[in-house]
């Protein structure tokens, strides 16, 4: 405990000096943070509704997440130092959420909404916000979003690091842990086709969109190091979302479905396609 105190307050006086990074590697990243999905946005036969509100909520067939993600900025991966799988994410097995529709014009809206997903250490508190446009006839719709997800995260990251002590050009490596909970922006862009005919039991939808997720952002060193290296990971995601609306009034409607998400950017991933059931109401007011 003795040597380990003395080690501690060497690291303190070299960093309050000033040091600058070299180079740096995660070890190991484990992340709490639910998937991030565009809102599913619907068209029906009515076209003087100026508001809709939608209220959903889903759950994951499997949450967890493992492989290995790459270096900082030149995409090179971790070395002898750690041979194996370097990512874990953990995703909440539901979530719940309401979005708001707001039409400007007949091919133009605003819209945002909050989420929540809490897990053991994330609070799962969210959102989104953005613009879509939409075309189409009386029973035939598509729906273009582009917009982003504000989403709450929990990550602890253990990473490598070789350093430079200065004035006196001396190297040194250290190893540290950081932990903390941040909000991320995460832009999306998604294409919705959908069709409204009353005289049919069902009307199918389909949702494409493609997601960037931003999980963590450590800057190796904190506060102390006198350059900027950072050790970050940023997941895109292709989420193809399939289903069917039921119309059970004039001014509001059920829908139902799969969101498929593929997670691109993790090499070795011992999973990387998940399956979300999901049911919505769609109100307009």
């Amino acid at each position: 405990m003795k040597k380990l105190i003395s080690l501690l307050s060497i690291m303190s006086i070299i960093f309050v000096t000033g040091c600058t990074i070299k180079d740096a590697y995660l070890l190991h990243a484990d992340v709490e943070s639910q998937f991030v999905q565009p809102p599913l946005h619907l068209s029906n036969e009515n076209q003087d509704e100026s508001v809709k509100l939608n209220v959903h909520i889903s759950g994951l067939t499997k949450h967890t997440s493992e492989g290995i993600i790459s270096k900082y900025n030149d995409n090179r991966y971790t070395d002898s130092l750690y041979n194996g799988k370097n990512f874990k994410w953990k995703s909440p097995s539901l979530n719940a959420g309401l979005d708001v529709d707001i039409k400007i014009s007949r091919t133009f809206s605003f819209f945002g909404g909050l989420s929540y997903a809490g897990d053991d250490k994330s609070d799962g508190v969210g959102g989104n916000f953005g613009i879509g446009f939409r075309g189409g006839n009386s029973t035939s719709h598509f729906r273009l979003d582009i917009g982003a997800n504000l989403q709450s995260t929990y990550y602890s990251a253990f990473y490598y690091a070789d350093a430079e002590f200065l004035p006196w050009a001396l190297d040194f490596s250290f190893v540290a842990l950081e932990e903390n909970k941040k909000t991320n922006v995460n832009p999306f862009v998604s294409l919705t086709f959908n069709t409204s005919h009353n005289d049919w039991f069902a009307n199918p939808f389909i949702q494409v969109s493609y997601l960037q997720q931003n999980l963590f952002k450590v800057k190796v060193g904190g506060g102390l190091a006198l350059n900027d290296v950072y050790l970050e990971s940023d997941i895109s995601i292709l989420n193809i979302k399939p289903g069917l609306s039921f119309v059970l009034g004039n001014n509001y409607f059920l829908s139902a479905g799969a969101s498929m998400q593929f997670l691109l950017g993790v090499k070795d991933s011992n999973k990387d396609l998940f399956i979300t059931p999901f049911v919505q109401m769609n109100f307009g007011l």
